[in-house]
């Protein structure tokens, strides 16, 4: 089973290169653009005109291009570093909820049929959801009486903790998707 599985991943990883070369082969990166070519076959006569990603105004001369690759380029870092940044946390969150699936009383019963595209761990109780939504506490009443931790929830914003907090005799998990 380990060979086939490293068989396959070495196709895809060559696949992968192919259609990446032939990407860079395809296209004009630093190429000025062209005049509208005439083509003429027989007595009719076709323009082509070349389309480019890029507008014109940025790509005048190749220096101008490469200019502008630059800019993009970096910036695209950025934007890549702000992701690496967030996974850690984004997986603790994720971590987190699965160690929720255990823990607390739950109803049990029949279950809402949650997808498991969702990224729960399993599905949640209609009677459990039943509890969380009989609460008749306001949103206001929860973010008052309900910790602060953030920002938002200084200026009247429900933030998880104050939902949960209002919702203590509920099940975890059950009390996150509905918040969710």
């Amino acid at each position: 089973g380990r060979v086939l599985y490293s068989d396959s991943n070495t196709t895809m990883s060559r696949l992968f290169m192919l259609c990446c070369c032939l990407l860079v082969a395809a296209g004009h990166a630093f190429v000025t653009t062209r005049p509208n070519l005439q083509v003429k076959k027989s007595s009719h006569t076709k323009t082509i005109t070349t389309l480019n990603v890029i507008p014109e105004a940025f790509t005048d001369t190749p220096e101008t291009a490469r200019t502008y690759f630059y800019i993009w380029f970096f910036g695209g870092q950025g934007g890549a570093t702000v992701a690496l940044g967030q996974f850690p946390k984004q997986f603790a969150k994720f971590k987190s909820l699965f160690d929720m699936s255990e823990e607390g009383p739950t109803a049990a019963g029949e279950t809402v049929g949650l997808s498991p595209l969702c990224l729960y761990p399993r599905d949640i109780s209609k009677a459990d959801v039943d509890q969380v939504l009989s609460n008749k506490l306001s949103v206001e009443q929860m973010v008052a009486k309900g910790p602060k931790p953030n920002y938002l929830s200084e200026k009247g914003y429900l933030c998880f903790e104050s939902f949960a907090d209002a919702n203590k005799k509920c099940n975890p998990l059950t009390i996150r998707a509905v918040f969710d």
